[in-house]
């Protein structure tokens, strides 16, 4: 029984540390065009230089997900065109 509550209480703790954490993200959203023709782009890989965030468009173009404040360099790249580096800079909701 004892190590029933103990689970119970670690699981609690981490759903009230993961909600705080997921309070400090900063929504990241965009739509993807081929230039040329205004056509959206599908699974254009975006990622977060040098760790394992990241996302795909979707059918539509569109692509969206979270970040903590900070600086980043977001890689973005798509078969038969060139890879792009985008800096990103987030800060904190100020009031």
């Amino acid at each position: 029984m004892k190590d029933k509550s103990m689970k119970t209480i670690l699981t609690f703790a981490f759903i009230i540390t993961s909600y705080f954490s997921w309070a400090q993200l900063t929504s990241i959203s965009g739509h993807i065009t081929a230039i040329s023709t205004g056509e959206p782009l599908i699974n254009v890989t975006i990622r977060v230089a040098g760790t394992t965030t990241g996302t795909f468009s979707n059918l539509n173009g569109y692509y969206e997900f979270k970040l903590p404040p900070g600086s980043y360099n977001l890689n973005v790249s798509y078969i038969g065109y060139l890879n792009e580096t985008v800096q990103l800079n987030l800060k904190a909701n100020e009031p």
